[in-house]
């Protein structure tokens, strides 16, 4: 693996996967190399492509995607030239890109900084998110996955980081904050908590019933949900719904 970094220096990178794989096996000698970049990504690509070759590396990591444009990141111009430049590397390449105060606050899935192509180019996009714990010595993330050209896309998940005395760093399976995922994702959720009925549902959810409903037929039709019985009320029919057992096979949402 090839590190470009234009965010911190080789020691924080050491101290972090120091702290990481602390009590795991560690990486061979020569697996992670290190490069920092201060000029933009275009002024140094023949350099980096070298490394690429004589180095035999078969993953690259841009952090992040805004220092590595250069001048006025936000335009379409910069987006391109970048994101070509890292496509001309013969390797899996992977590019960190931050998002702005707006598009972070803003309801739904956020958009990286930067021209539309920052998002159009890649194959596959990946939203991480922090979540607050209530501890200071925990990190949370939840990790959702926004675009994918080939397949379907992964459900969200969680991780938490925890930020141990003695440096070490232990990574463990967290609840995804689903609060930003599709409507299909919150409602299988809302299920798995023991909600069955569309009204409970969109009211837990701040959603329309119309709405749940739409979307639960079609989880009915890809053996996600199944009806579970009909009541009769003052308001019409209301129908119980559950959860398919998906042990063997899950479908994506």
């Amino acid at each position: 693996m090839l590190y470009l970094d234009w965010e911190a220096n080789k020691r924080d990178h050491a101290e972090r996967l120091w702290g990481l794989t602390r009590s795991l096996e560690q990486p061979p000698e020569g697996a992670i190399v290190y490069r920092r970049m201060v000029r933009p990504l275009t002024d140094e690509i023949v350099a980096v492509r070298h490394d690429v070759a004589s180095l035999e590396v078969d993953f690259v990591v841009c952090d992040s995607l805004g220092p590595a444009s250069g001048p006025e990141p936000e335009s379409n111009d910069a987006a391109v030239r970048t994101l070509m430049a890292l496509r001309s590397l013969p390797t899996t390449t992977l590019a960190v890109a931050h998002m702005s105060k707006a598009a972070a606050d803003a309801p739904g899935p956020g958009r990286p900084f930067g021209g539309v192509y920052v998002q159009n180019i890649p194959r596959s996009t990946i939203e991480l998110r922090r979540m607050d714990t209530g501890e200071e010595s925990e990190l949370a993330l939840t990790i959702s996955h926004r675009k994918a050209n080939k397949g379907a896309l992964a459900r969200p998940t969680g991780i938490v980081f925890s930020f141990l005395p003695d440096g070490s760093i232990v990574a463990r399976r967290g609840e995804a904050d689903l609060t930003r995922a599709p409507l299909s994702a919150q409602i299988i959720k809302a299920l798995a908590a023991g909600e069955t009925r569309v009204t409970g549902i969109a009211e837990s959810l701040d959603v329309s019933a119309a709405s749940v409903r739409t979307v639960m037929n079609r989880l009915e039709s890809r053996n996600r949900v199944l009806r579970l019985v009909t009541r009769s009320g003052g308001k019409g029919q209301e129908t119980e719904w559950g959860l398919r057992d998906t042990t063997r096979h899950t479908p994506p949402f």
